[in-house]
Protein backbone atom coordinates (compact mmCIF):
# COMPACT_ATOMS: atom_id res chain seq x y z
CA UNK A 1 0.00 0.00 0.00
CA UNK A 2 1.38 3.56 -0.72
CA UNK A 3 -1.82 5.77 -0.05
CA UNK A 4 -4.11 5.57 2.94
CA UNK A 5 -6.96 7.66 3.26
CA UNK A 6 -9.01 8.17 6.40
CA UNK A 7 -11.03 8.21 8.67
CA UNK A 8 -14.04 7.50 6.28
CA UNK A 9 -17.03 5.73 5.63
CA UNK A 10 -17.28 4.14 2.47
CA UNK A 11 -18.79 7.37 1.09
CA UNK A 12 -18.68 11.02 1.64
CA UNK A 13 -22.02 11.32 2.00
CA UNK A 14 -21.50 10.19 5.54
CA UNK A 15 -18.85 11.53 8.10
CA UNK A 16 -15.79 11.90 7.37
CA UNK A 17 -12.10 12.82 8.70
CA UNK A 18 -10.82 13.87 12.39
CA UNK A 19 -12.14 16.50 14.93
CA UNK A 20 -9.40 18.23 16.08
CA UNK A 21 -11.02 21.78 17.10
CA UNK A 22 -14.47 22.53 18.45
CA UNK A 23 -14.34 20.16 21.50
CA UNK A 24 -15.95 22.80 23.31
CA UNK A 25 -18.78 22.07 21.49
CA UNK A 26 -21.39 19.03 21.99
CA UNK A 27 -21.82 16.35 19.26
CA UNK A 28 -23.76 17.21 17.05
CA UNK A 29 -25.82 14.74 13.61
CA UNK A 30 -23.51 13.37 10.75
CA UNK A 31 -20.57 15.09 12.24
CA UNK A 32 -17.48 12.94 13.70
CA UNK A 33 -16.81 13.61 17.20
CA UNK A 34 -13.66 11.72 18.90
CA UNK A 35 -11.59 12.55 21.56
CA UNK A 36 -9.32 15.15 21.20
CA UNK A 37 -5.77 12.74 21.77
CA UNK A 38 -6.72 10.61 18.75
CA UNK A 39 -4.78 12.77 16.27
CA UNK A 40 -1.83 12.70 18.45
CA UNK A 41 -2.49 8.55 17.98
CA UNK A 42 -3.27 9.18 14.45
CA UNK A 43 0.43 11.32 13.47
CA UNK A 44 2.31 9.51 15.88
CA UNK A 45 1.58 6.32 13.24
CA UNK A 46 3.03 8.28 10.90
CA UNK A 47 -0.02 10.00 8.83
CA UNK A 48 -0.59 13.56 8.08
CA UNK A 49 -3.38 15.40 7.36
CA UNK A 50 -4.17 15.82 3.91
CA UNK A 51 -7.26 18.21 4.20
CA UNK A 52 -8.94 20.55 5.92
CA UNK A 53 -12.75 19.55 6.56
CA UNK A 54 -14.91 22.72 7.93
CA UNK A 55 -18.12 22.55 9.57
CA UNK A 56 -20.53 25.62 10.08
CA UNK A 57 -23.03 26.52 13.21
CA UNK A 58 -25.86 28.39 12.48
CA UNK A 59 -29.10 29.05 14.08
CA UNK A 60 -32.28 27.45 12.32
CA UNK A 61 -33.90 30.79 12.74
CA UNK A 62 -31.87 32.38 10.05
CA UNK A 63 -32.85 29.63 7.43
CA UNK A 64 -36.43 31.70 6.56
CA UNK A 65 -34.22 34.59 5.88
CA UNK A 66 -31.69 32.74 3.32
CA UNK A 67 -34.93 31.36 1.56
CA UNK A 68 -35.74 35.13 0.84
CA UNK A 69 -32.20 36.60 0.23
CA UNK A 70 -31.77 33.79 -2.61
CA UNK A 71 -35.23 33.11 -4.09
CA UNK A 72 -34.64 35.85 -6.89
CA UNK A 73 -31.65 33.95 -8.27
CA UNK A 74 -33.30 30.68 -7.97
CA UNK A 75 -36.27 31.92 -9.83
CA UNK A 76 -34.21 33.68 -12.32
CA UNK A 77 -32.10 30.44 -12.91
CA UNK A 78 -35.25 28.57 -13.85
CA UNK A 79 -37.07 31.56 -15.58
CA UNK A 80 -34.44 31.64 -18.22
CA UNK A 81 -31.23 30.02 -17.22
CA UNK A 82 -32.02 26.61 -18.89
CA UNK A 83 -32.65 24.92 -15.61
CA UNK A 84 -35.85 22.27 -15.02
CA UNK A 85 -37.03 20.45 -12.25
CA UNK A 86 -39.45 18.07 -12.63
CA UNK A 87 -41.17 15.21 -11.09
CA UNK A 88 -39.13 11.83 -11.63
CA UNK A 89 -41.44 9.22 -13.86
CA UNK A 90 -41.52 5.78 -12.31
CA UNK A 91 -42.32 4.20 -16.13
CA UNK A 92 -39.08 4.97 -16.98
CA UNK A 93 -37.62 4.26 -13.64
CA UNK A 94 -33.94 2.61 -15.01
CA UNK A 95 -33.16 5.84 -17.41
CA UNK A 96 -34.12 8.12 -14.37
CA UNK A 97 -31.76 6.51 -12.28
CA UNK A 98 -29.11 6.99 -15.10
CA UNK A 99 -29.92 10.52 -15.15
CA UNK A 100 -29.45 10.74 -11.59
CA UNK A 101 -26.41 8.98 -11.68
CA UNK A 102 -25.10 11.56 -14.78
CA UNK A 103 -25.49 14.53 -12.69
CA UNK A 104 -24.86 13.57 -9.29
CA UNK A 105 -21.44 12.56 -10.66
CA UNK A 106 -20.87 15.71 -12.87
CA UNK A 107 -21.93 18.08 -10.36
CA UNK A 108 -19.13 16.59 -7.34
CA UNK A 109 -16.49 15.40 -10.11
CA UNK A 110 -13.15 16.96 -8.70
CA UNK A 111 -14.35 17.09 -5.29
CA UNK A 112 -11.50 15.79 -2.99
CA UNK A 113 -12.38 12.08 -1.91
CA UNK A 114 -15.90 11.88 -4.16
CA UNK A 115 -15.66 8.25 -6.17
CA UNK A 116 -18.49 7.99 -8.63
CA UNK A 117 -21.50 6.20 -8.10
CA UNK A 118 -21.91 3.47 -10.81
CA UNK A 119 -24.82 1.66 -12.02
CA UNK A 120 -24.73 -1.95 -10.40
CA UNK A 121 -23.14 -4.84 -12.80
Amino acid sequence: MTAWRGPVNPSLNYTCGLLVDGFDKPPVFLMTYNPPYYAALIEACGFAKAQDLYAYEMDVAILAQLVERYKPAVMSALEGGGLSVRWLDPSHFDEEIRTYLALYNSALDGTWGFTPLQEAK
